[in-house]
Formats: structure tokens, C-alpha cells, sequence
């Protein structure tokens, strides 16, 4: 009996041992066979040429190999913005670089590209002073795909792994946010573009928390070309709300100064209307009027959160808000509207009984104070096809309210 079982436990082991010089002996031929079929001077010419053809962009890297999957991996590539290499900076470098072709074309001889992996890599988008985010976004993608020799249109993804740095040039500054530990996944499938994006955000000001986003979403195609409709996941938590400086600064002429962070959770669809639907909150937000001396605090340390949902056509001619809250634990307002072209104007807005006292960290004028409670209800139905008035209600209940101001020296009531 036992001398059976060794017998079969050495027949297991034979067995086992052929095995795996038959895969030696196939994964060797095999590559022998690569080593034919891509000749590296040729594949490099050939890789150059799929890049500025389809992607309309320039490429560099050190050496080209075939894997044992019969895939190619490119070392230290670069990627130019456009079709050479003049500009300042590369879109994309990457230390390894997997271009994932189809296996058992790739037998024959023959390229046909089913994604491309970029491992170790680091992204740069630059948006110039006086360029759109439009522009900025056509210069990346435009002729994206455009000669479907070597790529399918209907499966083909790209992967990116790494970081990314976001430069901005203002008129009077520059702003630089990194983004580190991002996974960029895009995808063509057939008339759909398909997206997910995550990553950490560097705070500008070092003594606030790393920041984290994740978008996802698709496009959809009627054709090759024509917009049909798209969905879009938007979460950030803890964004340096300090980024919104550089845009207030450059945009406009008010002198104001934020701090605090920023979250968002929404969902964002639109097909032949937007539909929006998620919260936007602000945790410890400070604004500052810098502007006048001395600078005073319009909203200091205050935490807020908005939340709503929405449904808003494309020429604003039909717009329902189902709801829209505004709470920071003090104040609490809640609205919602529906607006029909010529049909209907409906608009609702409630408060709960707000302490004046409690909200001394807004003030809209410095140093001037509010005491006592105050509270609203507006309701408001108007008849657009009848032009008529079908209910309008205003309720105000007001007690004990005054308005005073103080400062060091001097003290003024002005309601009271």
C-alpha cells in the first residue's frame, strides 16, 4: 500500500515537473517569437507615430521590451502638451509605462491597443493667463483618438498612477496645488466616456489637513461626436478654501480673505435638463474684509452647511427647487421654488426663530450688533399664464429687537 502511494505521489510529481517545462518552453518561444515580430527600433518609430496620431501629442522614452504577456513596457517616457516639445513643461512623465495590446494579435504580428497603464507617473496641467478652462481642456484632449489603425474606439482605457500638480497663472500671481497618491481611470466604450479620478490635496497653508477628492462620471454619445447626456459624482473633503483668494483677487474687486475648508457630496446628471442633488459645507470658514482699517471679521469660525435639490432646463424656462436648506446651528432657512415659462412662479422661504445675540460672529457692518429674536415666512403663487396673484403671504414675528454698535470708545443704538 504504501509502496502505491509513493507511486502515485511521484507519478502527481512528474506530472507537475512536465507541466511546467512545457510553460517554460512555451513562455520562451514566445518570447523569441515578440522579439521577431517587434523589432525595438521599429516599435519605437511606431510608438511615436500611434502617440502624435492619435493623441496629437509628442513622445519620448529610453527603451522599449516585450513582456511575457505580450505587452510593451516603455521606460522614462515623457509626453509633451502638443506635438513637440517646445513648452516649459511635460503633460505627463512616467518611469514605467505599460501599452496593454491584444494578446493573440500581438501572435500575429499585429498592434492593436487596448489601454495604456502609466505607473510612477507625474502630471502637469498649466492654465495660462487669459486662457478659458474650456481652451485649457481642448489644448489636453482635442484629436484625442482620431486614427483607429492601432487603437478601438469601442474598449480603450488609460490608467495613471501617481501625482498631479495644477499651475495657474494670475495677473498678479500664481497658484500651485499638488495632488498626491492620484489614480486617473478613463475609458472609451463604444459612444461612452467613462471617468474616475481620485487623490489627496496638499493644503496651501501647512497648518490645515490634507484634503481629499474623488470625481466620477460619464459622457454620453449619440455618435462619435454628438452630445447626448452625462452624470457626474463630485466628493471633497477638506479643501483649503484659501484657494478661492487667488480667483477673488483676480476676478473681482471685492478685498476679501478666506479660510476655513470646503466639502461637497453631489451628483450632478443632465440630459435635457440639469438635475442636481448633494450638500456643500464649510468647516470653521473665517472671511475677512481686508479692505478697509482696521480689517474686521464678516464671518468668523462658523460652520455651514447647504444642502438642496434641483432641476434646472437648459434655457432656464423650467427650474423646481425641491428644496434648499441653509444651516450653521443658529440659523436654520429652508426654500423652494418652481418657475414654469408662462405657466407658473411658486417660492417659499422659512426661518426658524433666530437669536440675534448668538450670531455676533456675522457682521455684515463692523462692530454693529444685533439682540432679541426674529423669525420668517414668505409665500408667494403667481397665476404667469393669467397674470394673476393666486396667494401671497408674508409672516414676520420680530421681538425685542435692537441694533446697537460698540466699539473701545463710543457705543450707538440704532433700533431698539
Amino acid at each position: 500500500m504504501k509502496l502505491l502511494y509513493n507511486h502515485i505521489i511521484s507519478k502527481r510529481w512528474s506530472i507537475l515537473y512536465s507541466v511546467i517545462g512545457v510553460c517554460f518552453v512555451f513562455l520562451l518561444i514566445q518570447q523569441m517569437l515578440f522579439a521577431l515580430l517587434f523589432n525595438e527600433k521599429e516599435m519605437h518609430l511606431i510608438i511615436q507615430n500611434i502617440f502624435e496620431k492619435n493623441f496629437n501629442k509628442a513622445i519620448q522614452f529610453d527603451d522599449i521590451t516585450v513582456t511575457m504577456g505580450g505587452n510593451l513596457k516603455l521606460k522614462n517616457i515623457k509626453i509633451a502638451p502638443t506635438t513637440d516639445f517646445n513648452d516649459n513643461y511635460n503633460l505627463i512623465s512616467s518611469k514605467k509605462t505599460i501599452i496593454d495590446l491584444s494578446y493573440f494579435r500581438a501572435m500575429t504580428g499585429s498592434i492593436n491597443i487596448k489601454g495604456i497603464k502609466f505607473y510612477d507617473s507625474s502630471i502637469t496641467i498649466v492654465k495660462n493667463y487669459g486662457k478659458s478652462y474650456q481652451e485649457i481642456f481642448d489644448h489636453i484632449f482635442t484629436n484625442v483618438v482620431t486614427n483607429a489603425k492601432y487603437i478601438s474606439y469601442n474598449d480603450f482605457y488609460i490608467k495613471a498612477m501617481g501625482n498631479c500638480i495644477y499651475n495657474e497663472n494670475f495677473s498678479n500671481n500664481k497658484l500651485k496645488i499638488h495632488v498626491d497618491d492620484v489614480l486617473i481611470s478613463l475609458r472609451m466604450d463604444g459612444t461612452t466616456f467613462r471617468y474616475r479620478i481620485n487623490g489627496k490635496i496638499k493644503p496651501l497653508d501647512d497648518s490645515f489637513d490634507e484634503g481629499k477628492i474623488k470625481l466620477s462620471g460619464y459622457v454620453y454619445f449619440s455618435d462619435k461626436i454628438n452630445y447626448q447626456s452625462s452624470s457626474h459624482e463630485i466628493y471633497i473633503k477638506k479643501l483649503d478654501m484659501s484657494i478661492a483668494n487667488y480667483f477673488i483677487k483676480d476676478n473681482s474687486d471685492l478685498s476679501l480673505s478666506i479660510k476655513g475648508y470646503f466639502y461637497t457630496d453631489l451628483m450632478i446628471k443632465h440630459d435635457n435638463k440639469y438635475s442636481i442633488k448633494g450638500s456643500v459645507d464649510f468647516d470653521n470658514v473665517t472671511i475677512e474684509n481686508n479692505g478697509v482699517l482696521p480689517h474686521y471679521m464678516i464671518v468668523s469660525n462658523d460652520n455651514v452647511s447647504i444642502k438642496s435639490s434641483m432641476k434646472i432646463n437648459n434655457d432656464l424656462s423650467d427650474v423646481t427647487i425641491d428644496y434648499l436648506s441653509f444651516n450653521d446651528n443658529e440659523i436654520d432657512i429652508n426654500a423652494s421654488l418652481q418657475f414654469l415659462k408662462d405657466k407658473y412662479f411658486n417660492i417659499a422661504v422659512t426661518t426658524n426663530s433666530i437669536d440675534l445675540d448668538d450670531i455676533d460672529y456675522l457682521q455684515i457692518i463692523p462692530d454693529v450688533y444685533g439682540d432679541g429674536t426674529f423669525a420668517l415666512d414668505i409665500q408667494f403663487d403667481y397665476d404667469l399664464l393669467h397674470n394673476e396673484m393666486k396667494s401671497f403671504k408674508i409672516y414676520c414675528d420680530a421681538e425685542d429687537i435692537a441694533i446697537f454698535s460698540k466699539t473701545k470708545n463710543n457705543a450707538m443704538t440704532y433700533i431698539k
